[in-house]
């Protein structure tokens, strides 16, 4: 008996030669030959990765649509975080990344505690949503400046279009995509900061 991914055999088998692989050559001889055929592992990991892709494709549109509904009725909002975004950028970066590596540690204390548990967990909730939110502002905030940069009278529907296409495109790229993930999420959550402190300010 001889199971493998591919199985050659060149031998003279007297009895049976019982085979289970994906590919078999048998140039040898055998009293009978009882073959069973494996599913190919490639094809598997092929699948699963079109299965990925889909996945991440379906994701992507609907963050997309996400993004293009907060802008049509919360464009206020929007162009409060994008003038955050433009001051300070450099030093809004580095507090956005303080404030995430600062944060996840904090909710890990909480979560070692019974009774910090239920607010770590509804903390980290609201942090995960404001980070998901964090490269739509981004996006938003990117083609403005594009559509500034070109001179080009677009719609804040249209810039935010347009920046969420060259974001995520930068997001894919390799090694740097990676860099630019963190930069756009550390960014983003600072802005969001700084104008939510600012709009509060204002209400008072």
């Amino acid at each position: 008996y001889i199971a493998g991914q591919e199985v050659s055999n060149a031998a003279n088998v007297n009895g049976t030669l019982s085979v289970s692989a994906s590919r078999f050559n048998n140039t040898g001889t055998a009293a009978e030959v009882k073959f069973r055929k494996m599913e190919d592992q490639g094809s598997s990991g092929d699948d699963l990765m079109a299965g990925y892709s889909i996945f991440s494709l379906l994701y992507l549109l609907g963050y997309f649509i996400l993004g293009l509904i907060l802008v049509r009725y919360l464009p206020g909002i929007f162009r409060e975080v994008d003038e955050e975004a433009r001051e300070s950028t450099l030093l809004k970066i580095l507090i956005g990344f303080v404030i995430i590596v600062a944060a996840f540690m904090a909710f890990l204390l909480l979560a070692v505690s019974v009774i910090g548990l239920p607010i770590a967990l509804v903390s980290a909730l609201l942090f995960l949503a404001a980070l998901l939110l964090s490269s739509s502002f981004i996006s938003f905030s990117l083609g403005r400046w594009i559509n500034e940069r070109a001179r080009m009278k677009r719609g804040e529907l249209a810039s935010f279009a347009i920046g969420f296409v060259i974001l995520n495109v930068l997001f894919y790229l390799p090694v740097i995509g990676a860099l630019i993930s963190v930069i756009s999420m550390s960014l983003g959550l600072a802005s969001i900061i700084y104008a939510s402190r600012r709009l509060a300010a204002v209400c008072r």
